[in-house]
């Protein structure tokens, strides 16, 4: 068999089973292969036969570009399995964390309540919050100014109309 006879046959072999990137690499090697050893003296059929039958050698590079795909799945699949774990891990709700320094973190979830912005937020909450009693406050009193006082001046009328004429009809 000569040197092109065994390559074609590795195409052929290789055809469908791996890409065509692995085709071209293993043609190039096994041609750069045979192209070296026959520059230290050897003859095309020994080189040949020292590597053995064409399908043979497919089926090597089938296999162990199966292997590869297979550990690439595994290694996918480990990498996702371990994200989900991460997610898994992170603390949900309210929690107490202690850093490298000894520093103590109060955090809901990812967000931390000793960072600067937490400060910030807590700063707005509570304006807001004294907005909201003044807000009432001032409710009432508006309140208290268009229905309370009203009513509580003619309740004040009809007690003072009472009292003088309960007044006035005694000194008949």
């Amino acid at each position: 068999m000569t040197k092109n006879e065994f390559i074609e046959e590795l195409k052929t072999q290789l055809a469908g089973a791996v890409s065509g990137e692995v085709i071209r690499e293993s043609v190039t090697y096994y041609s750069n292969y045979i192209e070296d050893q026959i520059r230290t003296g050897k003859s095309q059929e020994d080189i040949i036969q020292e590597l053995g039958y064409p399908n043979m050698v497919a089926k090597s590079i089938i296999d162990a570009n199966q292997n590869q795909d297979r550990r690439t799945g595994e290694e996918r699949a480990s990498a996702q399995k371990q994200k989900e774990q991460e997610k898994q891990n992170q603390k949900k709700g309210f929690h107490a964390e202690t850093n490298a320094n000894g520093k103590t973190s109060l955090k809901y979830g990812k967000f931390d309540f000793s960072a600067w912005y937490a400060k910030v937020l807590f700063a707005i909450f509570i304006v807001l919050a004294v907005g909201l009693v003044i807000a009432l406050v001032l409710g009432i009193i508006a309140l208290a100014w268009y229905v309370i006082i009203p009513v509580g001046i003619v309740l004040l009328i009809v007690w003072f109309l009472v009292k003088l004429f309960s007044n006035h009809s005694r000194d008949r």
